[in-house]
Protein backbone atom coordinates (compact mmCIF):
# COMPACT_ATOMS: atom_id res chain seq x y z
CA UNK A 1 0.00 0.00 0.00
CA UNK A 2 1.25 3.57 -1.21
CA UNK A 3 0.56 5.78 2.08
CA UNK A 4 1.44 9.65 2.02
CA UNK A 5 1.53 11.67 5.42
CA UNK A 6 1.18 15.95 5.63
CA UNK A 7 2.52 16.80 8.75
CA UNK A 8 4.25 19.46 10.53
CA UNK A 9 6.12 16.77 12.57
CA UNK A 10 8.63 15.05 10.16
CA UNK A 11 10.38 13.15 13.02
CA UNK A 12 7.56 11.12 14.71
CA UNK A 13 5.94 10.59 10.89
CA UNK A 14 9.30 9.39 9.93
CA UNK A 15 8.97 6.79 13.11
CA UNK A 16 5.84 5.69 12.00
CA UNK A 17 6.91 5.24 8.45
CA UNK A 18 9.61 2.94 9.22
CA UNK A 19 7.07 0.44 11.19
CA UNK A 20 4.82 0.98 8.23
CA UNK A 21 7.75 0.39 5.85
CA UNK A 22 8.96 -2.67 7.57
CA UNK A 23 5.24 -3.96 6.80
CA UNK A 24 5.65 -3.99 2.82
CA UNK A 25 4.25 -0.47 2.58
CA UNK A 26 5.42 2.30 0.78
CA UNK A 27 5.59 5.86 2.95
CA UNK A 28 6.18 8.88 1.59
CA UNK A 29 6.21 12.42 4.23
CA UNK A 30 5.42 15.85 2.81
CA UNK A 31 5.30 18.80 5.39
CA UNK A 32 5.21 21.46 2.15
CA UNK A 33 1.33 21.48 1.35
CA UNK A 34 1.77 22.62 -2.16
CA UNK A 35 4.12 19.44 -2.82
CA UNK A 36 1.81 17.18 -1.15
CA UNK A 37 -0.75 18.43 -3.57
CA UNK A 38 0.76 18.73 -6.52
CA UNK A 39 1.93 15.14 -5.68
CA UNK A 40 -1.70 13.53 -5.31
CA UNK A 41 -3.22 15.33 -8.15
CA UNK A 42 -0.70 13.88 -10.44
CA UNK A 43 -0.37 10.50 -9.18
CA UNK A 44 -4.17 10.14 -8.52
CA UNK A 45 -5.61 7.06 -6.71
CA UNK A 46 -4.35 4.38 -9.19
CA UNK A 47 -1.17 5.17 -7.84
CA UNK A 48 -1.73 6.20 -3.93
CA UNK A 49 -3.69 4.19 -1.68
CA UNK A 50 -3.98 6.23 1.46
CA UNK A 51 -3.76 9.77 2.76
CA UNK A 52 -2.52 10.44 6.41
CA UNK A 53 -2.84 14.08 7.21
CA UNK A 54 -2.28 16.13 10.80
CA UNK A 55 -5.68 17.15 11.64
CA UNK A 56 -4.07 20.73 13.91
CA UNK A 57 -2.12 22.20 10.90
CA UNK A 58 -4.62 20.42 7.74
CA UNK A 59 -7.86 19.13 9.33
CA UNK A 60 -9.65 23.14 9.90
CA UNK A 61 -12.73 24.38 8.05
CA UNK A 62 -10.13 26.69 5.60
CA UNK A 63 -8.76 23.64 3.98
CA UNK A 64 -11.39 20.92 3.38
CA UNK A 65 -9.23 18.07 1.00
CA UNK A 66 -12.12 15.64 0.94
CA UNK A 67 -14.23 18.35 -1.29
CA UNK A 68 -10.83 19.78 -3.58
CA UNK A 69 -10.36 15.88 -4.32
CA UNK A 70 -14.18 15.46 -5.40
CA UNK A 71 -14.21 18.61 -7.17
CA UNK A 72 -10.41 17.80 -9.03
CA UNK A 73 -12.39 14.31 -9.22
CA UNK A 74 -9.19 12.45 -7.55
CA UNK A 75 -10.71 10.67 -4.52
CA UNK A 76 -7.99 9.08 -2.20
CA UNK A 77 -9.21 7.77 1.69
CA UNK A 78 -8.01 10.31 3.70
CA UNK A 79 -7.58 9.99 7.37
CA UNK A 80 -6.23 12.75 10.44
CA UNK A 81 -3.77 10.48 12.13
CA UNK A 82 -4.34 12.49 15.03
CA UNK A 83 -7.96 13.45 15.46
CA UNK A 84 -8.55 14.15 18.97
CA UNK A 85 -11.77 12.56 19.49
CA UNK A 86 -11.75 8.88 19.77
CA UNK A 87 -9.83 6.65 22.25
CA UNK A 88 -7.08 4.82 21.40
CA UNK A 89 -8.27 1.65 20.93
CA UNK A 90 -11.53 3.14 18.55
CA UNK A 91 -8.92 5.15 16.24
CA UNK A 92 -9.52 2.52 13.69
CA UNK A 93 -13.09 2.41 12.81
CA UNK A 94 -13.49 5.97 13.65
CA UNK A 95 -10.82 6.81 10.61
CA UNK A 96 -12.52 4.34 8.84
CA UNK A 97 -17.08 5.33 9.47
CA UNK A 98 -15.33 9.02 8.40
CA UNK A 99 -14.05 7.59 5.60
CA UNK A 100 -16.75 5.53 4.80
CA UNK A 101 -19.21 8.96 4.98
CA UNK A 102 -17.05 11.35 3.30
CA UNK A 103 -15.94 8.83 0.41
CA UNK A 104 -17.81 5.52 0.01
CA UNK A 105 -19.48 6.92 -2.43
CA UNK A 106 -16.32 7.67 -4.34
CA UNK A 107 -14.77 4.28 -4.01
CA UNK A 108 -14.80 0.87 -5.12
CA UNK A 109 -15.92 -0.98 -2.34
CA UNK A 110 -12.78 -3.74 -2.38
CA UNK A 111 -10.94 -0.64 -1.91
CA UNK A 112 -12.73 0.48 1.01
CA UNK A 113 -12.81 -3.06 2.72
CA UNK A 114 -9.29 -3.38 2.50
CA UNK A 115 -8.54 -0.14 4.36
CA UNK A 116 -9.84 -1.40 7.79
CA UNK A 117 -6.42 -3.69 8.29
CA UNK A 118 -3.80 -1.27 7.37
CA UNK A 119 -6.27 1.37 9.87
CA UNK A 120 -5.78 -0.71 12.53
CA UNK A 121 -2.23 -0.85 12.43
CA UNK A 122 -1.59 2.55 11.91
CA UNK A 123 -3.77 2.69 15.18
CA UNK A 124 -1.44 0.18 17.17
CA UNK A 125 2.03 1.91 16.04
CA UNK A 126 0.68 5.40 16.82
CA UNK A 127 -0.38 3.97 20.19
CA UNK A 128 3.10 2.83 21.01
CA UNK A 129 5.10 3.77 23.98
CA UNK A 130 7.42 5.11 22.07
CA UNK A 131 5.06 7.24 19.51
CA UNK A 132 2.07 7.72 21.30
CA UNK A 133 3.61 11.00 23.26
CA UNK A 134 5.15 13.08 20.76
CA UNK A 135 2.16 13.17 18.63
CA UNK A 136 -0.04 16.72 18.70
CA UNK A 137 -3.27 16.50 19.71
CA UNK A 138 -3.24 13.32 21.29
CA UNK A 139 -0.74 14.59 23.95
CA UNK A 140 0.63 18.14 24.92
CA UNK A 141 3.36 17.78 22.51
CA UNK A 142 6.80 16.67 23.75
CA UNK A 143 10.71 17.18 22.64
CA UNK A 144 12.08 14.02 20.18
CA UNK A 145 13.72 12.82 22.11
CA UNK A 146 12.87 14.03 25.27
CA UNK A 147 15.37 16.35 27.04
CA UNK A 148 15.47 18.54 30.22
CA UNK A 149 13.10 18.71 33.20
CA UNK A 150 9.27 18.28 32.20
CA UNK A 151 6.68 21.16 33.12
CA UNK A 152 4.68 19.98 36.28
CA UNK A 153 1.95 18.00 35.79
CA UNK A 154 -1.42 19.15 35.18
CA UNK A 155 -4.26 18.52 37.53
CA UNK A 156 -5.48 15.39 37.90
CA UNK A 157 -8.46 13.33 39.72
CA UNK A 158 -9.24 9.93 40.83
CA UNK A 159 -12.61 9.82 38.39
CA UNK A 160 -13.62 6.32 40.77
CA UNK A 161 -13.48 8.37 43.61
CA UNK A 162 -15.35 11.65 41.75
CA UNK A 163 -18.00 9.07 40.64
CA UNK A 164 -18.94 7.39 44.15
CA UNK A 165 -18.02 10.69 46.19
CA UNK A 166 -21.24 12.17 43.53
CA UNK A 167 -23.05 9.74 43.04
CA UNK A 168 -22.54 9.29 39.27
CA UNK A 169 -25.01 7.07 37.44
CA UNK A 170 -23.25 3.96 35.81
CA UNK A 171 -24.55 4.87 32.49
CA UNK A 172 -22.87 8.86 32.63
CA UNK A 173 -19.52 7.02 34.09
CA UNK A 174 -18.25 6.40 30.24
CA UNK A 175 -18.73 10.00 28.76
CA UNK A 176 -17.64 11.52 31.95
CA UNK A 177 -14.25 9.27 31.39
CA UNK A 178 -13.83 10.42 27.60
CA UNK A 179 -14.77 13.61 28.59
CA UNK A 180 -11.86 13.54 31.17
CA UNK A 181 -9.24 11.74 29.02
CA UNK A 182 -9.85 14.84 26.41
CA UNK A 183 -10.07 17.65 28.84
CA UNK A 184 -9.64 21.48 27.62
CA UNK A 185 -10.35 20.40 24.15
CA UNK A 186 -13.14 20.86 21.73
CA UNK A 187 -15.10 17.43 21.52
CA UNK A 188 -17.92 17.51 18.45
CA UNK A 189 -21.40 16.54 19.45
CA UNK A 190 -21.77 13.90 17.13
CA UNK A 191 -17.98 12.44 17.93
CA UNK A 192 -18.75 11.86 21.27
CA UNK A 193 -21.97 10.33 20.48
CA UNK A 194 -19.91 7.92 17.75
CA UNK A 195 -17.62 6.91 20.38
CA UNK A 196 -20.02 6.38 23.20
CA UNK A 197 -22.57 4.37 20.84
CA UNK A 198 -21.12 4.18 17.63
CA UNK A 199 -24.95 6.09 16.47
CA UNK A 200 -25.06 9.89 16.30
CA UNK A 201 -28.81 9.65 15.91
CA UNK A 202 -30.96 12.53 17.09
CA UNK A 203 -32.03 10.13 20.16
CA UNK A 204 -28.14 9.41 20.68
CA UNK A 205 -27.64 13.27 20.94
CA UNK A 206 -30.77 13.86 22.94
CA UNK A 207 -29.51 11.23 25.36
CA UNK A 208 -26.12 12.91 25.47
CA UNK A 209 -27.48 16.40 26.33
CA UNK A 210 -29.39 14.69 29.32
CA UNK A 211 -26.25 12.76 30.37
CA UNK A 212 -24.28 16.61 30.26
CA UNK A 213 -26.94 18.18 32.17
CA UNK A 214 -26.75 15.04 34.80
CA UNK A 215 -22.85 16.05 34.81
CA UNK A 216 -22.98 19.65 35.21
CA UNK A 217 -25.29 19.08 38.20
CA UNK A 218 -22.75 16.58 39.95
CA UNK A 219 -19.70 18.86 39.11
CA UNK A 220 -21.91 22.27 40.83
CA UNK A 221 -21.40 20.12 44.26
CA UNK A 222 -17.76 19.88 43.81
CA UNK A 223 -15.68 22.08 46.42
CA UNK A 224 -12.01 21.13 46.16
CA UNK A 225 -11.44 21.82 43.04
CA UNK A 226 -13.16 23.65 39.40
CA UNK A 227 -14.57 21.19 37.15
CA UNK A 228 -17.16 21.94 34.51
CA UNK A 229 -18.25 21.15 31.11
CA UNK A 230 -18.49 24.30 28.82
CA UNK A 231 -19.75 25.17 25.39
CA UNK A 232 -17.47 26.70 23.55
CA UNK A 233 -19.16 26.36 20.19
CA UNK A 234 -21.96 25.57 18.62
CA UNK A 235 -22.39 21.50 18.83
CA UNK A 236 -19.27 21.62 20.98
CA UNK A 237 -18.28 20.48 24.23
CA UNK A 238 -15.06 20.85 26.42
CA UNK A 239 -14.44 19.29 30.14
CA UNK A 240 -12.47 22.10 31.76
CA UNK A 241 -10.19 20.73 35.03
CA UNK A 242 -8.08 23.62 37.05
CA UNK A 243 -7.29 24.32 40.84
CA UNK A 244 -10.28 26.92 40.79
CA UNK A 245 -12.81 28.65 39.04
CA UNK A 246 -10.18 31.72 38.68
CA UNK A 247 -7.12 29.68 37.51
CA UNK A 248 -5.51 30.68 34.41
CA UNK A 249 -6.32 27.45 31.61
CA UNK A 250 -2.99 27.72 29.35
CA UNK A 251 -4.43 25.24 26.73
CA UNK A 252 -5.48 26.90 23.52
CA UNK A 253 -7.84 24.98 21.65
CA UNK A 254 -8.14 23.85 18.27
CA UNK A 255 -10.63 26.76 17.38
CA UNK A 256 -7.79 29.53 18.82
CA UNK A 257 -5.16 28.17 17.31
CA UNK A 258 -6.91 28.53 13.57
CA UNK A 259 -8.19 31.79 14.72
CA UNK A 260 -4.38 32.92 15.21
CA UNK A 261 -3.18 31.44 12.05
CA UNK A 262 -2.43 33.38 9.31
CA UNK A 263 -4.39 31.09 6.14
CA UNK A 264 -1.96 28.52 3.94
CA UNK A 265 -1.14 31.00 0.47
CA UNK A 266 -2.44 27.48 -1.50
CA UNK A 267 -2.97 27.57 -5.39
CA UNK A 268 -4.19 24.42 -7.74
Amino acid sequence: MVILFLTTQEAICSKIASCLSANGHIVQIFTDPQKFYTTVLSAGADKIDLLACDYLSFGGDEIDLFTIMQERHCVIPLFYYNTPFPAPDDRAFFWYENIKRRQANFLLPEKLKALLPELVRIQDIINRSDVYPYIRLLNPPEELPPGGAGAAKALQIDLDAFRRKHHIQAARFPLLQYLYEHRNEELEVCSICEYLWHDASKEKISTLYSYIHDLRRAFEREEDFYIAIEHPAKRCYSLVLRESKDAENGISSAKEFFARRRPLDITF
